[in-house]
């Protein structure tokens, strides 16, 4: 490859448009369903104890946090997590120095179009999938076999395809 790319969680858009950008792929190459969405309907079979558990939203705030959990974080987070914050700001200008290169105008139209293709393949696409814990919480890993590529990665992956390619057209 002739560059490496780290993604910003916060700005997965951007990220994956400039991993289009950058390695000539198209669009629909970074079109995936998420398996862990944290609405309180869905699980994760993730391996603790071979079980299904389900995904609750994160606290948004201190505030909706656990007051140990919230009182630890704050008493630490300055110097146990110093080098990660230098590394997230580091990835961070890395980005925006990158996507200003690129030009924003054409990596923003990438970001549209990476989430006009998302939303659809969502949309069409999401209640095909048959991931490895049903919606009551029981597991189904034979049934998501047929779904998806290797565990809870890239379910749907089929319909996913179809969408791509009648967008593509």
């Amino acid at each position: 490859w002739k560059s490496t790319i780290i993604g910003v969680t916060e700005r997965m858009q951007e990220s994956l448009a400039v991993m289009v950008l950058l390695w000539d792929l198209q669009p629909g190459d970074v079109i995936a369903l998420s398996s862990k969405i944290a609405d309180g309907d869905n699980y994760d079979a993730g391996g603790y104890k071979n079980m299904c558990t389900k995904l609750v939203p994160p606290p948004r705030s201190f505030e909706e946090m656990d007051p140990l959990l919230a009182a630890y974080l704050n008493s630490t987070s300055s110097k146990r997590f110093h080098l990660d914050y230098l590394l997230y700001y580091a990835v961070n200008e890395s980005l925006d120095r990158t996507i200003e290169a690129l030009g924003q105008d054409l990596v923003f139209r990438t970001v549209k179009e990476i989430e006009d293709l998302q939303a659809l393949a969502e949309q069409k696409c999401r209640d095909q999938a048959i991931l490895p814990c049903s919606k009551d919480g029981n597991k189904q890993e034979e049934l998501s076999k047929q779904s998806c590529y290797c565990k809870d990665e890239g379910c749907g992956y089929h319909c996913v395809d179809e969408v791509v390619s009648e967008f593509s057209r």
